[in-house]
């Protein structure tokens, strides 16, 4: 996958590339996934970002909606890399699944391993 911006290279951009540059605050949550923030942020802040723990498979990058009076479809998406089985894809799911967001994600894996041909 040659052309592939993987999780953890859009992470490295998005934390990078700031302006004006911020640090960031992290936060381990318990369902397994990072939040991060920048510690100078914006007057007003429209999603909430998440990432693998550092080192993990598979990486995953995700940016969740923060509900509003104007939210129709409050959601979760971003980059997912199976780095072991070589396999990336873009996921989809509602906010409140987010703490199932390892569940979600293996069963794509599952259902792109069941499409493959048999050797």
């Amino acid at each position: 996958m040659s052309d592939l911006i993987s999780p953890d290279r859009a992470y490295h951009n998005l934390t990078s590339y700031r302006s004006p540059p911020s640090a960031y605050s992290f936060q381990d949550e318990p369902f397994g996934l990072t939040r991060f923030w920048p510690q100078n942020p914006p007057e007003r802040i429209f999603e909430v970002n998440y990432r693998e723990t550092d080192g993990s498979d598979p990486q995953i990058l995700l940016a969740c909606v923060i509900p509003d009076r104007w939210t129709v479809y409050p959601a979760c998406s971003g980059r997912v890399h199976f780095v072991a089985d070589d396999l990336a894809f873009f996921v989809v799911f509602p906010r409140e699944e987010l703490s199932h967001w390892h569940d979600i994600v293996l069963a794509v894996r599952e259902l792109y391993k069941s499409w493959r041909a048999s050797p």
